[in-house]
């Protein structure tokens, strides 16, 4: 019997895409084989660092809330219509 898990991983997804973000701003992932055979290749990892970065995220549903949440992104607004749900996150007001 096949049933819907709707919501069931949202979490785990939410802080898989933070986590992802991380290695790849840190280069992290590129360095993974040298750190596995016992090097410590420190300027490869210095990378980008996460401040002062915008996040774009897809869709407002369940895991890109969590990640907004997750990445302490503060202007999201669930009663915003469509047309402002897509400049809510982009720019700061004046």
């Amino acid at each position: 019997m096949v049933r819907p898990a709707t919501g069931a991983n949202d979490l785990a997804v939410a802080e898989y895409v933070m986590t992802a973000t991380l290695l790849l701003l840190r280069r992290a992932w590129f360095a993974s084989d040298r750190v596995a055979q016992g090097l410590w290749p420190r300027m490869d990892l210095i990378g980008r660092e996460l401040a002062g970065k915008r996040l774009g995220l897809v869709g407002l549903g369940a895991i890109a809330r969590l990640t907004a949440a997750k990445a302490a992104l503060p202007r999201h607004s669930p009663q915003a219509s469509s047309a402002e749900r897509r400049w809510t996150c982009s720019r700061p007001s004046p």
